[in-house]
């Protein structure tokens, strides 16, 4: 699947009030990551990005609780085995308890998942 201008702008506006910073320095900060689409019902809702053990999901607001898919989840899967843990951060008291959800454990600042 590839990662369209609109996912872009979906990622960028879902976390803009917390990061910011301009869309184009978002965009570029991010163009060494792995970059997988995140879509709900056939549409784009923003990007998963990964950069190592580093995994950042920018979901649309608007898809809170529908965008975390089967495809996605392989995504983690398969950073935990290739680096033996997966690290991320979460800015919000609901997002801390999405990635608890998941599995991931606080650890310094940061979530776990080994």
């Amino acid at each position: 699947m590839n990662v369209t201008p609109m996912h872009w702008l979906l990622a960028y506006l879902s976390c803009a009030s917390r990061v910011n910073v301009s869309f184009a320095w978002f965009a570029a900060s991010l163009q060494g990551c792995e970059r997988h689409p995140i879509n709900v019902g056939g549409r784009p809702s923003g990007i998963l990005f990964v950069k190592g053990p580093e995994i950042h999901a920018c979901p649309s607001h608007a898809d809170r609780g529908l965008w975390m898919s089967m495809r996605l989840l392989r995504v983690l899967k398969g950073v935990v085995a290739r680096h033996g843990i997966a690290i991320t951060r979460a800015t919000t008291e609901e997002g801390a308890a999405f990635v608890r959800r998941l599995g991931f454990v606080p650890h310094g600042g940061a979530f776990i998942m080994r």
